[in-house]
């Protein structure tokens, strides 16, 4: 019984770490956005937004963002 509950302690960790790992756009206005960043260039970066991960990549100018965190910190 300990093992099972072990494991499944275990488990459950390591699928929740991946649940909250993305990235957040700051841009100049204070505003934060939840992505995935997929690309980054002088100039611009392209990402998906995180509630859409499947859906368009989207470009955003880098004179546009004041700093971006990524998911491991």
């Amino acid at each position: 019984m300990r093992i099972t509950h072990f494991i499944f302690t275990a488990l459950l960790v390591l699928l929740s770490h991946n649940l909250i790992a993305q990235d957040t756009i700051v841009k100049k206005d204070d505003s934060r956005i939840s992505a995935k960043i997929t690309e980054v260039h002088n100039d611009e970066i392209h990402y998906k937004k995180f509630n859409n991960l499947e859906g368009p990549t989207y470009i955003l100018e880098t004179t546009k963002i004041t700093r971006i965190i990524y998911q491991n910190g």
